[in-house]
């Protein structure tokens, strides 16, 4: 099946995005079928096969995102594991694209998932550097919807599509999939948000 999902992506011309959750072959399996451009989503789930179940599978993976799969994090409520992260990034598999796998029925509903500020929050305390963080919430997605040239970056004639937040004072408790915790400073506090030049959401301080 994702052999036929490639091909057709081939003839469109359009990425493929691959859902990994315990996959029937190991993950440097599936990420060999993957071209520059296509995601591999879910990509630090700890279900069955995942991308630090042996070295050379994240070897594997490693070589992929060198050629240019994306590294897709849809933490959502179940695909996001603290130990299969710490391992990835250590090793150096960091994640292009931070996403929170959100819909109506997780979000805000519980501490695995709670809004996409709290799973890049997760990253900045793995250690990933701000400005990678940042970019895989705004540049990174916007070019592979194919709107680098008007939003996911502030700069002249872009959309004002802005997000404001400041880092919270207190230490937070972070967890994942499987209620495993970790505690971190670097949390992020949602303040503003505008769209198109209007604020549409103001905190209340």
């Amino acid at each position: 099946p994702l052999k036929y999902a490639v091909s057709l992506g081939e003839k469109l011309g359009l990425p493929v995005c691959v859902h990994t959750t315990d996959p029937p072959v190991p993950a440097d399996q599936v990420a060999e079928l993957l071209r520059p451009g296509d995601i591999f989503c879910h990509v630090y789930h700890g279900c069955g096969h995942h991308a630090a179940e042996s070295p050379a599978v994240l070897e594997g993976l490693l070589k992929a995102k060198a050629r240019g799969v994306l590294m897709e994090v849809g933490n959502g409520s179940k695909n996001f594991s603290f130990p299969v992260a710490e391992r990835c990034i250590k090793a150096g598999l960091t994640p292009d694209i931070i996403s929170s796998d959100s819909t109506p029925a997780v979000f805000h509903r519980g501490t695995a998932m709670w809004d996409l500020a709290r799973v890049a929050s997760k990253f900045l305390n793995l250690g990933v550097p701000e400005k990678e963080v940042y970019r895989a919430v705004t540049e990174t997605p916007a070019q592979v919807l194919g709107l680098h040239d008007r939003t996911g970056r502030i700069a002249p004639g872009y959309d004002a599509d802005l997000a404001l937040f400041r880092q919270s004072p207190e230490v937070i408790a972070f967890t994942d999939s499987a209620e495993t915790s970790r505690r971190g400073p670097r949390g992020l506090d949602a303040l503003l948000t505008v769209k198109k030049g209007q604020i549409v959401w103001k905190a209340s301080l």
